[in-house]
């Protein structure tokens, strides 16, 4: 489970807080379900954030794609380059469009764990942001 600074920070935004409705116990943990969803990380003033485990944010887009189509999309999402739509064919070296190629090696840059991948993944799918990592803010993505 990851966290660290970096995640702590890309989950502590309203699209994330808001997914899961609060039921918070006083132990510091919420329940959903009756299985406990750690949420012992402050950010200040006694909030409380929520850092989905990587199965809670793989069954976020569940609903959207059958589970082999979910993973093709997220393979789709880390290797944007040999997937790319921008180009009928490769160039004369053999890869991807200059947009693809700088969106796959900036994204495998940024991200160190496989729950920072998936919520990356799901901010990009559910509600159209992705990470800036050097703002470290979420930010519309312009297609």
């Amino acid at each position: 489970m990851d966290t660290t600074p970096k995640y702590i920070k890309m989950c502590n935004c309203s699209e994330m807080q808001d997914i899961i409705p609060r039921i918070i116990g006083d132990d510091g943990r919420k329940y959903i379900d009756g299985t406990a969803h750690v949420l012992k990380y402050h950010i200040g003033a006694g909030k409380l954030i929520w850092l989905p485990r990587q199965d809670q944010l793989q069954a976020i887009v569940e609903t959207e794609y059958h589970q082999p189509m979910l993973a093709q999309v997220f393979y789709e999402f880390i290797e944007p380059e040999f997937f790319c739509h921008h180009m009928d064919e490769e160039d004369e070296n053999g890869f991807a469009c200059p947009v693809c190629s700088k969106l796959g090696r900036e994204r495998r840059g940024a991200f160190n764990s496989f729950e920072q991948w998936w919520l990356a993944f799901v901010m990009k799918e559910k509600f159209n942001k992705v990470w800036d990592d050097k703002k470290e803010e979420w930010k519309t993505f312009a297609k």
